[in-house]
């Protein structure tokens, strides 16, 4: 159907290789259903083979965990947000000089005029998959513990209460709220929208917006006081 298609071109981000090899494997396997095959697309060892790995196999250890860092973000980031993130886990890393050798091999893009770095969309949900999910401790190298550090980049990156004139100036405590969600800490990303719902989103009429962030937090909060 129109809808199923839809699908799979936004889960593809529309690139035209991504689409032929999602093609050959419904072709390559008639028991699986295309819902099935979208659900598991960057699992597949026929895409990461033909899409992304050989790029990935080419690259350092040091260009891998920056373009972790960028996929953890998810959106168009200055470099010291990257180096942010990396510094408990990886200290001393040349950012800079990783993101050059990378914008010029095309894994990466630069906007010259804000100076934001980011990834490909397909790369960054690659990358994203790749992240371990537990780890040992608080300071193992994983998914959640990446996500709780963009999100105290966010938190350290706010303007004064006092400077909070419009959405534009709620940036870094939205994303925070959407990193300490996707580490699993509901807590903390309770008590962020706690400064911004009734004073802020729900005064300035972003109604569905602060319905889809509670919805969030729905069953998931562990401190009663919240």
């Amino acid at each position: 159907t129109e809808e199923q298609l839809a699908r799979a071109v936004e889960t593809l981000h529309g690139v035209p290789r991504a689409l032929e090899v999602l093609a050959g494997i419904l072709a390559n396997d008639p028991f699986a259903s295309l819902d099935e095959v979208l659900e598991r697309f960057y699992e597949q060892e026929d895409v990461v083979q033909a899409l992304i790995e050989e790029n990935y196999r080419r690259l350092d250890a040091a260009a891998r965990r920056v373009i972790e860092a960028l996929a953890v973000f998810g959106r168009p980031v200055p470099p010291l947000a990257v180096d942010y993130l990396l510094e408990p886990f990886v200290p001393g890393l040349d950012v800079p000089g990783i993101i050059r050798r990378l914008t010029r091999t095309n894994i990466v893009s630069v906007d010259r005029a804000t100076k934001m770095v980011t990834l490909h969309p397909i790369d960054q949900d690659y990358a994203y998959s790749q992240l371990p999910e537990d780890g040992t401790s608080k300071s193992a190298y994983t998914r959640q513990a990446l996500e709780r550090r963009a999100a105290d980049y966010y938190a350290s990156i706010r303007k004064p209460e006092s400077e909070w004139k419009s959405i534009d100036d709620l940036e870094p405590q939205l994303a925070e709220f959407e990193h300490r969600v996707r580490a699993g800490d509901y807590d903390g990303a309770c008590q962020v929208l706690g400064l911004i719902d009734l004073d802020y989103l729900y005064l300035w009429g972003h109604y569905t917006r602060l319905i889809e962030m509670r919805e969030k937090l729905l069953r998931q909060l562990t401190d009663v006081r919240l």
